[in-house]
């Protein structure tokens, strides 16, 4: 399926208006056969396993999948407004995995989505975003990969595939639920990323494992607290995470706070998704404390008075009330109202700390984590 607009808007450029749960629904209910299916015995739920493209190939498999992988992309848009889709897209291959279960609190059938893609280092457009993205002594994060993993070895990036693009749809009433309305009384949320996170890399290393790919290591930035938090698969008192190890710990890079993200490409752009919220908060702070901007001109930026009542008082507030952020950052020459300059406010902002933290795990180490997690949960092929 060759690449195609949603209405007027190319999705390469455009960010997409999300669908309704009926939308949803009118979508769903024109799926093909998943490519596989699991149940977890542990916690009762379905899993469906669908593929939306193969590595190195431009194309989609399927139009229906291509518009569930834009909606699921579209769960980015609290950050500000970034296409949903990219040029690394049209390398990688991507999965998506539903979950069906009851939903106990409203007795209706209910499912999820979580959507995952993976880069090959290799291939057109050479080289993957989370090696790039990352700076260390003055070289790119890249350099370093291959200079202490690969001994400077120029192939080295077809042994690496990079993870990105972590991604869903909120839970929302399948086709058939018996009640009248059942959005209306159904909290949307996702219950079971873990496992379908895992789902979702046990695809990719049992596609990798069956086409004889050398892979040796895979490459993702994401946050401690993601890992910690959305990623971990619970049971009892135990808790298991996927393998995301720190790239400086891998790297052998002793003074790690000065592997950085490089902050001249998207950082300052897309601020609540690059850099760390709990920082942001303090800097607005700050800037507020010293009169280097007045409430005026943030509410300008943000759009939203009850946010600085927020920022005054809290130090994590949704990413929607703060969605205005990006513009604010990246002010050339003056701030309207302001003695401060947007050089200057980004200057500043060095001391914000990097949300994401770059990681590079090795392939068996990794494989083993997620398989882990499909142990620990009961996940069974069905």
């Amino acid at each position: 399926m060759a690449r195609s607009k949603i209405g007027n808007k190319d999705p390469t450029k455009s960010v997409i208006r999300q669908l309704s749960p009926q939308g949803l629904r009118n979508l769903t209910r024109k799926l093909q056969t998943p490519l596989a299916r699991y149940f977890s015995l542990s916690e009762g739920v379905m899993f469906e396993l669908y593929k939306a493209k193969n590595f190195g190939s431009g194309k989609w498999l399927n139009k229906v999948l291509w518009r569930l992988v834009i909606e699921a992309r579209g769960s980015y848009y609290r950050y500000g407004d970034y296409p949903p889709l990219d040029n690394y897209d049209k390398k990688a291959v991507i999965y998506l995995v539903r979950a069906v279960y009851l939903d106990k609190a409203t007795s209706t059938r209910t499912e999820e989505w979580l959507s995952l893609r993976f880069v090959p280092g290799n291939g057109k457009n050479k080289g993957v975003e989370d090696l790039e993205s990352y700076i260390y002594k003055d070289r790119l994060a890249e350099y370093w990969v291959k200079t202490q993993l690969f001994d400077g070895d120029d192939e080295f990036l077809k042994y690496i595939i990079s993870i990105s693009r972590l991604c869903g749809i909120e839970s929302f009433a399948s086709r058939g639920a018996k009640s009248k309305n059942p959005d209306k009384t159904l909290e949307r949320n996702n219950r079971f990323t873990p496992i379908c996170f895992a789902i979702l890399c046990q695809a990719v290393i049992q596609e990798c494992v069956k086409a004889k790919k050398t892979i040796k290591y895979f490459t993702a930035q994401i946050p401690e607290e993601l890992v910690q938090g959305f990623l971990a698969f619970k049971k009892g008192d135990k808790k298991y995470v996927p393998s995301f190890d720190s790239a400086a710990d891998v790297l052998k890079i002793k003074d790690k706070e000065n592997l950085k993200l490089d902050r001249s490409k998207y950082a300052y752009k897309f601020p609540l998704y690059f850099l760390k919220m709990k920082d942001l908060i303090w800097f607005i702070r700050m800037l507020l404390a010293e009169n280097l901007v007045s409430e005026e001109v943030i509410v300008s930026y943000l759009k939203n008075k009850e946010a600085i009542k927020d920022i005054k008082e809290k130090d994590y507030i949704s990413a929607g009330k703060l969605k205005g952020l990006g513009d604010f950052l990246t002010v050339k020459g003056f701030i309207k109202n302001s003695r401060l300059t947007g050089e200057k406010l980004r200057e500043l902002a060095k001391a914000i700390a990097d949300g994401p933290e770059l990681r590079v795990m090795e392939f068996k180490k990794w494989s083993k984590s997620i398989q882990k997690i499909i142990q620990e949960s009961e996940t069974i092929d069905v």
